[in-house]
């Protein structure tokens, strides 16, 4: 029989989630014995890679050729996309100065330790307080290693996307990963676009060999995961993660009958919020015996811009695309479009 875990955790990557929440469900939580403002600068960096990664990854794929579809034209796609990790996404710097109480056993003053999207090696650290009477006391505190294996550097995700022509140059577009429940999961995905062809502006042939499109597109990813117990108790736990993305691009490819190339220049923001919530008492530590309601939310943000390159086979009523995206976090994006 497969054990229930491996299949959480295979649905959990299949919906963009990675393993994030996944190691959550042990560990998050214990950070908090270090009080709120290191729990929230350490989590801060340790989460960072992975939140980026799934913005990254959820806004691409929003287009593959720069002619609109004709009014009435209708078209399904398959888009699956794969993220790869650049080494310094895959551990940070820990630096004593940045923390009040946590320092490394060691005595160095800094060195790295694994993101969520590094290796799998825990790293012990000391948290150290004064109590009640003004004496210093410190214990120690396995901070949680990362998720990937020492040769994997790519995340992979994968959704459904729907456009339709409305005419005068104007495409529609939606995508989405309907909302699942599955055990203390549930997550979804939903965004919609819009694309216009500015080409038909200056060239009135509808068979010109180059067409060229604005586009407009918004993605917005949610996900929560009911935490279990671990050293810190806690009640209605759980860890919410929001992910915001548009996409403005400047979209151009060729217009053939068989095979196209297309790019586009993209200017992106991105916006990331994962939140702890629910209600925890803390065991060790400053805050020893205090119960915290929704600890804290780590908001992160990025404007930046990116370029694609891709190519797209027309086979029938079929389309194939595949395209690179120059960026911060590489990916790779593979479409299979269905036309009506």
């Amino acid at each position: 029989m497969i054990n229930k875990s491996i299949i959480k955790t295979g649905i959990v990557i299949s919906l963009l989630l990675s393993g994030f929440i996944a190691k959550a469900q042990t560990e998050v939580q214990d950070i908090l014995q270090a009080g709120l403002s290191d729990a929230k600068t350490y989590l801060g960096k340790y989460i960072e890679p992975a939140t980026s990664t799934l913005s990254y990854l959820v806004n691409t794929g929003w287009y593959y050729r720069g002619k609109a579809k004709d009014a009435g034209r209708f078209e399904l796609s398959l888009i699956t996309n794969a993220a790869f990790l650049p080494e310094e996404k895959q551990k940070f710097l820990f630096r004593e100065s940045d923390y009040e109480h946590l320092s490394l056993p060691s005595g160095q003053k800094q060195d790295h330790v694994p993101t969520l999207l590094g290796s799998k090696e825990s790293v012990n650290v000391l948290v150290r307080f004064e109590d009640e009477n003004g004496d210093t006391q410190s214990f120690s505190l396995m901070l949680p290693g990362g998720l990937l294996d020492e040769k994997l550097n790519t995340v992979p995700s994968a959704f459904l996307q729907g456009s339709v022509g409305l005419g005068w140059g104007l495409e529609l577009k939606a995508r989405v990963i309907p909302k699942i429940n599955y055990g203390d999961v549930e997550t979804g995905l939903y965004g919609a676009g819009l694309q216009y062809e500015i080409s038909r502006l200056f060239s009135k042939k509808d068979d010109a060999n180059i067409a060229v499109s604005l586009l407009a597109g918004y993605t917005k990813l949610e996900a929560s995961y009911a935490l279990e117990s671990a050293q810190v108790s806690s009640a209605k736990a759980n860890l919410e993660s929001n992910v915001s993305a548009w996409q403005f691009a400047l979209v151009g490819s060729t217009n053939f009958k068989t095979l196209n190339f297309y790019g586009g220049l993209n200017y992106n923001l991105q916006n990331r919020e994962t939140g702890l919530m629910g209600r925890y008492t803390i065991s060790e530590g400053e805050l020893a015996g205090q119960t915290i309601t929704n600890p804290f939310t780590i908001v992160q943000d990025d404007a930046v811009v990116s370029g694609t390159l891709g190519l797209n086979l027309r086979l029938g009523f079929f389309d194939l695309n595949a395209a690179y995206n120059f960026q911060e976090i590489n990916t790779l994006n593979v479409g299979l479009n269905f036309g009506i």
